[in-house]
């Protein structure tokens, strides 16, 4: 009940917290998704010269 009560208390602490965690997360996200296209890219375009070069 404690804890309720401190929760009550300090209503918009946990908020401002998980509002940050939340914009973290979302930048770690959308950080790990452009790698990943890049990384995809990297590997179509290195397969294709690849390819390319072996057919010449």
């Amino acid at each position: 009940m404690r804890k309720i009560a401190l929760g009550m208390r300090w209503g918009c602490r946990p908020a401002v917290t998980f509002f940050l965690f939340a914009l973290v997360t979302g930048v770690a996200v959308e950080a790990g998704t452009v790698a990943l296209v890049f990384v995809g890219v990297a590997v179509i375009v290195v397969s294709v010269v690849d390819l390319a070069v072996r057919h010449r």
